[in-house]
């Protein structure tokens, strides 16, 4: 049986992971955003973040519409 120590740096390993690939979108994130901009756009398309947050309530239940909503969030970011 794996001890507790153990699983904690798998965790350890998984949010490090998690957070590469949320830095990565933030990145994608803002360069959509500027692009919708320049185009004349509003920053934010609340059509595409229900997506998104349907998406993720569908794959984790109603806590992931929360995830989504706190991942759009820091992917909007602050200028």
């Amino acid at each position: 049986m794996t001890d507790v120590a153990a699983l904690r740096v798998r965790i350890d390993e998984l949010d490090a992971r998690l957070l590469e690939l949320v830095t990565e979108r933030r990145k994608v994130s803002r360069e959509i955003q500027e692009l919708r901009t320049a185009a004349g756009d509003t920053t934010v398309s609340p059509a595409r973040e229900q997506q998104i947050r349907q998406l993720y309530a569908d794959a984790l239940g109603e806590d992931g519409a929360d995830l989504a909503a706190a991942v759009l969030v820091v992917c909007r970011g602050r200028r």
